[in-house]
């Protein structure tokens, strides 16, 4: 025996080395899951055997520190577009573009070690809530046959207590009175939690003629371990005009599991004005990013000449050449062309713009004739594109805008954790997500691990054991305060701890001061920016609070994690300047400088002949500025100083005189002010008397007579008769 055992073991041996180890592991799996195999480390069986238990707590306790986070997708449903509508006219009638119907596979992730590998199972779904919407969110029970609209439904898993497992799905039957063509909304869509997770996959498959068929929603992984799942969904349909009656209440029904819920409307039938001159409406061509429009002329069978069509799009979209196609119909009174008279030529007609966004189409005289023109353009999926369509005419005109978007089908699924610890971080404000918080979690034996939340502030452990857990912040998200309360949180099979986490950011204050350059000012007042935009939070600065001040309680971080730049920016205050200095840490000083200027003149007066040019010196508070002028006679001994700082430095208002250089022979005299202006007197400067020559006196008075100022020459000649008198004697 114990040789065939060793036989045994070399030839399994020899089969695991040429066996893949994912092969053996899956084998395993296949031998030891089945569907109703408890949930690993939840519900294991007890023995009495100690090292069984020890082995069982050693398992649990592995599984517990598994790092098993699951980080919801930032995917989200996409929001429905209301239905197409027509600037004065309603929608026109409703023609299904065919197309193949394709589908998306839905990816199978790999087999989790804590869910059997056995088939999809089907689940008892009870639909609660059924009826029908147009646009969505609004309930009708009157609507025009020719519109779409949304089916609306409710569905909840009957044993809220059921566990679901990926693959695991329902059917529900859509009603043969209602068409849903795929060329109107996606077959395949979403069903997401509240957090945006996709949780299920739905594909809707029309029946013949896209009458009736069925939905199957399909869940993924997502939704293991939840219970008390329920959802939404909603779907874009049609009437089908085969089957429904005008003007009379319809019953349409949705089945799940063999289990009917009904819902009445009345499909009325609205005909077209007798006196329409103009409609437009517009279809999605399946399987291709494409609208087809239809614009239906002359419905009143006017008389029109020189008729012509202007179009235009909106956005980015354009017209596909070779598309147009014009013919004379008969339309009954639904706008419906039951009957084409011909088809018209339109070769010279039309002319498509360079850039294939507008188009002109010459109809020319219309003789009472019906028209239907079809073109196709481009479109890009959940956009809404508009047709703006111009019909004028030597007797009347018409404009309308039609618009076109995607019926949007979507849901929503979720339900309640089972065995885990789902924690979401935000901010104080209580909405803002938190990402990079790390938690330390000790578990009911005393281990630990941690979890870390992901963009969307939330994290989600693996399956747990039962048991009691604590929860303590480890790491801050990047500008938030350490939170240092610790959570005790409870884990039962039957449910999940969820705790929401609030984090208080780091807060800091930014103080403002102001100095003057010159007179002090009335109260400023003072804005606060952060990253370069007004935060609407200002500070008055005046005499009463020292011209000091400062804004508080101010986040450091934005919620990303980087450093806000605060900044601050006054309201100007005339006649200054102000330059803003320090910054948020150290604090800001905003500096106002007085601006205004004052002009000092400066004149000159002479007492005596004038002389040549002068120079002026202008002193500022006695001390000489540097600046000067000259006067002369070209300027009319006039001058002035200008643009000169009224005030100094510490505030006080400059003092200015004027002093010249001297000028020789004269003295000069400065009266006046600078607010006056100067003016400088020159006075000259008296010369000093030489002394006179006097006449000798003789005594004789009969040569001299009376005494009378003499030339030169008399006296030369007096002269030389004195000398002649003399000689005689």
């Amino acid at each position: 025996m114990k040789k065939k055992f060793c036989n045994f073991l070399g030839v399994l041996l020899a089969v695991s080395l040429m066996v893949p180890g994912g092969a053996f592991a899956a084998f395993a799996d296949e031998i030891t899951s089945t569907r109703d195999t408890p949930q690993l480390t939840t519900e294991q069986t007890q023995s009495s055997s100690k090292a069984k238990d020890q082995e069982a707590q050693e398992e649990q306790a592995e599984a517990a520190t598994e790092d098993e986070q699951t980080i919801p997708s930032e995917q989200q449903v996409s929001d429905e577009n209301e239905e197409q509508k027509t600037n004065g006219t309603r929608a026109g009638p409703l023609s299904e573009v065919s197309a193949s119907d394709t589908s998306l596979d839905n990816p199978i992730a790999p087999v989790s070690l804590l869910r059997a590998p056995t088939a999809p199972q089907v689940v008892d779904v009870d639909i609660t809530r059924f009826q029908i919407e147009a646009p969505k969110g609004n309930p009708v029970t009157e609507l025009d046959k020719n519109w779409s609209f949304y089916l609306a439904m409710d569905w909840k898993v009957k044993d809220s207590s059921t566990v679901l497992h990926k693959g695991d799905y329902f059917d529900i039957t859509l009603p043969d009175n209602l068409k849903f063509p795929p060329n109107y909304s996606a077959p395949e869509f979403d069903l997401t939690d509240s957090d945006g997770n996709v949780i299920a996959r739905a594909k809707v498959t029309p029946g013949p003629d896209n009458a009736g068929g069925s939905v199957r929603v399909t869940f993924n992984d997502k939704i293991e371990n939840k219970y008390n799942v329920h959802g939404t969904l909603y779907m874009s349909a049609l009437f089908n005009k085969q089957k429904i009656q005008d003007n009379k209440p319809n019953t349409f029904t949705v089945t799940v599991n063999g289990k009917a819920i009904s819902t009445d409307l009345t499909p009325t039938k609205k005909g077209i004005p007798s006196d329409e001159l103009l409609g437009k409406w517009g279809e999605r061509i399946n399987g291709a990013d494409q609208v087809i429009w239809y614009a239906r002329f002359n419905y009143k069978k006017a008389n029109l000449h020189n008729a012509v069509v202007t179009d235009s799009l909106s956005g980015d979209e354009t017209y596909i050449p070779g598309s147009f196609r014009l013919n004379k119909v008969v339309l009954n009174d639904e706008g419906q062309a039951t009957q084409v008279l011909e088809n018209i030529d339109i070769s010279g007609k039309l002319t498509l713009s360079p850039d294939k966004k507008s188009f002109t189409l010459n109809l020319g005289d219309v003789a009472g004739s019906q028209y239907e023109l079809a073109y196709t353009t481009t479109y890009k999926p959940g956009t809404t594109i508009r047709n703006k369509i111009k019909l004028t005419s030597r007797e009347e005109s018409k404009e309308i805008t039609a618009s076109y978007a995607t019926q949007d089908n979507g849901g929503t699924a979720g339900g309640d954790l089972a065995s885990k610890i789902k924690l979401t971080k935000v901010d104080e404000d209580g909405v803002t997500p938190l990402k990079n918080a790390v938690f330390t979690v000790t578990a009911p034996d005393g281990s630990t691990f941690e979890l870390t939340t992901g963009a969307d502030g939330t994290v989600t452990s693996g399956v747990l054991v039962q048991g009691t857990y604590k929860v303590k912040e480890k790491k801050a998200p990047l500008g938030y305060e350490l939170g240092s309360d610790e959570y005790t949180l409870e884990v039962t099979p039957a449910g999940g701890a969820l705790k929401t986490i609030t984090n208080k950011p780091i807060k800091i204050s930014v103080c403002v001061k102001k100095t003057w350059v010159g007179p002090k000012a009335g109260p400023v007042t003072v804005h606060l920016l952060a990253d370069g935009t007004d935060t609407g939070k200002t500070l008055t600065l005046d005499e009463s609070n020292g011209w000091k001040g400062q804004f508080d309680n101010l986040r450091k971080y934005k919620a990303d994690g980087t450093e806000i730049v605060y900044t601050v920016k006054e309201d100007d205050v005339p006649n200054y300047t102000a330059e803003v200095t320090g910054d948020a840490a150290t604090g800001f000083t905003i500096t106002n400088t007085n601006t205004e200027k004052v002009n000092v003149p400066v004149k000159k007066e002479w007492v005596g002949p004038k002389a040549g040019p002068v120079t002026v010196h202008l002193l500022a508070d006695d001390t000489d500025t540097g600046k000067t002028v000259t006067l002369d006679e070209a300027g009319n001994w006039q001058g002035s100083f200008s643009g000169l700082d009224k005030y100094a430095a510490d505030g006080h208002e400059i003092v200015y005189t004027v002093k010249e250089d001297d000028v020789p022979n004269y003295t000069a005299e400065v009266t006046g002010d600078a607010a006056t202006g100067f003016t400088i007197t020159n006075t000259e400067t008296p010369k000093p008397k030489k002394p006179s020559k006097k006449v000798p006196y003789t005594g004789d008075a009969g040569v001299l007579g009376t005494v009378v100022p003499l030339s030169a020459g008399a006296i030369a000649l007096l002269g030389t008769g004195i000398y002649l008198r003399k000689r005689n004697k």
